[in-house]
This record gives C-alpha cells, structure tokens and sequence, in this order.
C-alpha cells in the first residue's frame, strides 16, 4: 500500500497552483495599493495599507511569489522530459 500517491509532473503541478495562489494575493495587494491611490482617504489612515507601503508588497509578492514559483514550475516540468528522467523523490 503506497501512502502517497506519485503522478508524473506532480512537482510541477504544485508550484503552479502555488503560483496562482500567489497571483491572486498579489493581485489583491495591487487592487488594494491603486484604490488607495486613487481614493486616499478610504482606509482611514490605516498606517499599513497607505500606497508606499503596499506598492512594494505588491511588487515583491509578483516577482518572488508568482514569477520566482511559476519559473520553478515550469523547470520541473520542461527539464524531465529533456533530460529523458524522471524526477527523484
């Protein structure tokens, strides 16, 4: 009896849907940063969601948490079939 079941490109498969998760916060954090550039007053002075506090979480978050996640991603997906080998695990 296996405990965990080992599918091919599984690895793959979870750095993309970490990558989307990613995206989506990111994306949050940029709606977040324009509406309170556009409508400054709107969170009533809350000190961490102010635009030049936001801006580079929303920044840091789509370079390291979607782009670092999807490029890693997409190298345990290209580099088995490449190299003609499987993953270890």
């Amino acid at each position: 009896m296996q405990l965990l079941k080992v599918e091919e490109n599984g690895t793959a498969k979870l750095f993309f849907l970490s990558s989307a998760l990613w995206f989506a916060l990111a994306t949050l954090e940029g709606i977040t940063a324009a509406t309170g550039l556009v409508i400054p007053d709107l969170f009533g002075g809350i000190a961490g969601l102010v635009f030049s506090r936001v801006r580079p979480m929303h920044t840091t978050t789509m370079i390291f948490g979607f782009a670092g996640t999807a490029l890693l991603g997409g190298a345990h997906y290209i580099l088995p079939s490449v190299l003609r080998t499987s993953l270890w695990s």
